[in-house]
């Protein structure tokens, strides 16, 4: 009888530690899976930011002709849209605010004092 005790409680061990097992696999599978998905999510955003710097990059290369010195802050941002970068310097007592657009072909920048677009440029 001590026998039969001893085997049942050696295979309830054996369940015990297969259950145990199954279960680490899971996990780690569960956890491979959710790196590999979040890889693909921050490559996806990537994507989507260089896109989004190439569609500008298009607009401003399209619009850059026709935007004449002159014109107003509101007037360029309704013909290309928000700038990648924004900057503003202070020179011999003027703002000068800077616009840049473009993405990995070009980069145009706008320069506005007063409000009017002082200066324009591919860099």
């Amino acid at each position: 009888m001590a026998f039969l005790g001893a085997s049942r409680s050696g295979v309830r061990l054996g369940k015990t530690t297969k259950w145990a097992v199954v279960a680490v696999v899971l996990l780690a599978t569960a956890i491979v899976i959710s790196v590999v998905v979040a890889f693909g999510h921050m490559g996806d955003q990537a994507n989507k930011e260089l896109d989004r710097y190439d569609a500008t990059a298009r607009r401003t290369a399209a619009a850059f002709p026709q935007i004449k010195l002159g014109a107003s802050m509101a007037h360029v941002r309704r013909r290309i849209g928000r700038p990648i970068y924004s900057g503003t310097d202070i020179l011999m007592g003027i703002r000068e605010r800077c616009w840049n657009y473009g993405g990995l072909s070009a980069t145009y920048e706008f320069c506005f004092r007063r409000g009017r677009l002082y200066s324009k440029s591919r860099l």
